[in-house]
């Protein structure tokens, strides 16, 4: 597909989610997106979505900016018809790292090649990409790069892959409640900071 008929595509597909969007009622579209990503313990296959948070942000943003004027609902049965759209635009982005069909690897710029040695890594990487990576993510990314490889790292080091993965969450878990006892303890000193100084006034401490 030619850049300029991948453009148009892309223009297409978002024009026609955006219209189908308009539609609903922005509390709506915004309160399960949001309850879709807090209850859900797998994104990805809850929503069946490539990019669960980036793509639930992008219809949020999509339908925000195609000043909605209705009444309608956005029920789970609508957004199953928006991810349909929403995986379509994402993945028409594929055929930008490809030439044209008929081209050969002589007619292509080094320009070319460069720019793809850049834009590729950050697509292929799409999903952990900014602070919107989640940890269920990173967790099946690394299970499904290092699992093939348990027999050997077992015949090597003695253990598991799976159990490297539980002990790394247990340090982190420990990280975490040490990090909130700190934080709890802080509240409590500022706690009995104020209660102090409500029974003693600053005039009168020396």
């Amino acid at each position: 597909m030619a850049e300029k008929e991948l453009e148009a595509a892309l223009r297409e597909k978002s024009a026609k989610l955006r219209a189908y969007l308009r539609k609903f009622n922005t509390e709506s579209v915004l309160g399960l997106c949001a309850s879709t990503i807090a209850t859900s313990d797998d994104l990805i296959h809850s929503t069946g979505l490539s990019s669960p948070y980036k793509q639930l942000m992008y219809l949020c943003a999509l339908h925000l900016s195609s000043d909605p004027a209705g009444d309608v609902p956005f029920e789970t049965d609508e957004i199953e018809k928006a991810r349909a759209i929403l995986e379509e635009i994402i993945n028409a982005y594929v055929f930008l790292f490809f030439p044209p069909p008929g081209t050969k690897r002589e007619e292509l710029s080094a320009d070319w090649f460069r720019s793809r040695d850049i834009s590729m890594l950050y697509f292929l990487h799409y999903f952990n990409t900014t602070d919107l990576r989640y940890e269920d993510q990173i967790e099946q990314c690394g299970t499904s790069l290092f699992e093939p490889f348990d027999a050997y790292v077992y015949e090597t080091c003695g253990f598991h892959v799976a159990t490297a993965f539980n002990f790394s969450k247990h340090c982190g878990e420990l990280l975490q409640a040490n990090l909130d006892a700190i934080v709890r303890f802080k509240e409590q000193a500022e706690g009995a900071r104020d209660d102090v100084l409500v029974c003693c006034p600053r005039n009168t401490l020396t």
